[in-house]
């Protein structure tokens, strides 16, 4: 998520006790097309074998995938894997007990795909912006963003999966069983056993392969859905509801029901961003409007970012669900802190020249977000078994950064107008993540990584604020400027379009 509102350069201070308030309109175009990204739908890989479900005794002890269903008990003490073994035992005969399969155990099953996306970011907004004196050495600032609207159209393409390596193997030991037990049950060896036997063999074989006539497809432990999924669910057409997400009313489902389900073409906000407030404090020189003469100033500047713009809903929220997929974050989530100087050289000319350097250092604090439950995110299909992977929620923390902004600005009639250009480069680095599945964590914190981007920016300003040149009785300034970004590296390319008025009032 990236937000953006220009307003107009002004000096960093202003008098004492004096109030500067800037107002200003903005209107955005950016596109960023991220390329080709790899997606892993691990949740689902785990059906199939679940590398990280271990008990006291027992390495690979998961229940539900189709490495070892025989660890499901019977009863407080016996396990369907035991029982099978003293059945075999007692009677000689050499039903499958379901035991752990003979599979590479080092490493997880992948079920990786990839594919590309293209955003349009498109925002109208207005900025707020408060000054004020303290003393001639310090001012106060408070920024306040509203925006009328943000909205990113999105669309994905080349999307695709691959089959999970190491499945087809579980895939075809379960047919064997489910076909050796179908023989059994239809000989003499079967009918031979006492009746209580029969039953339990009876209900062991449903516990797996017996389709549920609600559902189809079987309990909680059935190994039925593979039998159509194959070692590749999505390319075989999803069936079983455990992997169809609520929403998808269709008996079978692709990726490209997925992907539109998850990823509508356009979601749009509107709304307060987070709000800034800051001190600038003088360290040396003579602030430019206290002398007429030219002069070379440093001010030391703080500022500190607060969450105050809505972040997307808890999807568990009640009639939120599938609204989260068109909601868009209007702000970070998180307490941003910027540090750094400002200093700038004034030249004695005609035309009042003056060049300015800023560069500020950023960094976040931790916050707790609600979860994005997305496809290409989620490691799963369905919205219950993404936040039971991931969590509700998940700790963020944004990225440290540094910019800069190098400028200068003249002034071709004295006092009346004004010029400025600035050129701007921003770097930021990975955001960290923290949830309950280590693969989200990784995957949110590398789908974009580290990002820089370098903008240039122009103004022209019409000056009414110096009371011996005014017009009238009241003190205004006029802006107006184009921003570009001139190179981005994952990040958005694009312009703004900005202007605003400025004015001065004596405080009390």
């Amino acid at each position: 998520m990236f937000l953006s509102i220009v307003i107009g350069q002004t000096l960093p201070t202003v008098p004492n006790n004096v109030f500067r308030l800037s107002i200003g309109a903005d209107v955005s175009n950016h596109k960023w097309n991220l390329g080709e990204k790899k997606f892993s739908l691990h949740g689902i890989a785990l059906h199939y074998f679940d590398p990280y479900t271990h008990n006291d005794s027992l390495r690979f002890s998961s229940n539900f995938d189709l490495f070892y269903p025989g660890s499901v008990y019977l009863d407080s003490s016996t396990t369907v894997e035991a029982w099978l073994n003293s059945l075999n035992e007692e009677y000689s005969i050499s039903l499958p007990n379901l035991g752990p399969q003979n599979i590479d155990t080092s490493s997880s099953m992948l079920y990786n795909g990839f594919y590309s996306e293209y955003r349009e970011r498109k925002t109208n907004g207005k900025i707020i912006k408060i000054d004020y004196g303290m003393s001639n050495e310090v001012t106060l600032s408070a920024t306040i963003p509203f925006m009328d609207m943000y909205t990113i159209n999105q669309s994905f393409s080349d999307y695709s999966i691959n089959p999970i390596q190491g499945a087809q193997a579980l895939v075809n030991y379960h047919q064997i069983v489910k076909n050796n037990y179908n023989t059994f049950f239809n000989s003499s060896s079967f009918s031979n056993l006492p009746g209580k036997i029969q039953d339990t063999l009876e209900m062991i074989y449903n516990i797996y392969y017996k389709p549920d006539m609600d559902t189809l497809y079987g309990g909680d432990y059935s190994a039925n859905w593979v039998f159509q999924s194959q070692d590749d669910p999505i390319n075989n057409l999803l069936i079983d509801p455990r992997f169809i997400p609520n929403g998808i009313n269709k008996d079978s489902v692709t990726l490209s029901d997925l992907v539109n389900y998850y990823y509508p073409t356009q979601k749009s906000s509107n709304g307060y961003g987070d709000i800034s407030v800051g001190v600038t404090i003088l360290l040396k020189g003579e602030p430019s409007w206290a002398i007429e003469e030219p002069v070379n100033s440093l001010y030391g500047q703080i500022s500190l970012s607060i969450p105050f713009g809505k972040t997307i809903s808890s999807y568990k929220d009640k009639g939120v669900g599938k609204k989260q997929f068109t909601e868009v974050n209007m702000g970070y989530g998180v307490n941003r802190w910027k540090i750094g100087f400002y200093g700038n050289k004034e030249f004695k000319s005609k035309m009042q020249g003056r060049l300015f350097v800023q560069s500020h250092l950023h960094f976040s604090t931790v916050t707790t977000l609600n979860t994005p439950v997305l496809l290409f995110s989620g490691g799963h299909t369905h919205q219950d078994s993404i936040l039971s992977l991931i969590g509700n929620t998940y700790k963020y923390n944004r990225g440290t950064g540094f910019s800069m902004k190098v400028g200068g600005e003249f002034e071709p009639k004295k006092n009346r107008l004004r010029l400025l250009g600035e050129i701007s480069p921003v770097y930021k680095g990975k955001d960290n993540y923290s949830s309950k599945d280590p693969v989200w964590d990784n995957w949110m914190e590398n789908q974009i990584g580290s990002s820089n981007y370098i903008d240039l920016k122009c103004e022209i300003w019409l000056i009414n604020s110096v009371s011996k040149y005014r017009f009238g009785p009241y003190s205004f300034d006029l802006f107006a400027g184009y921003n570009t970004t001139l190179l981005a590296n994952n990040n958005y390319l694009g312009w703004n379009a900005y202007a605003g008025i400025i004015t001065f009032y004596q405080g009390w």
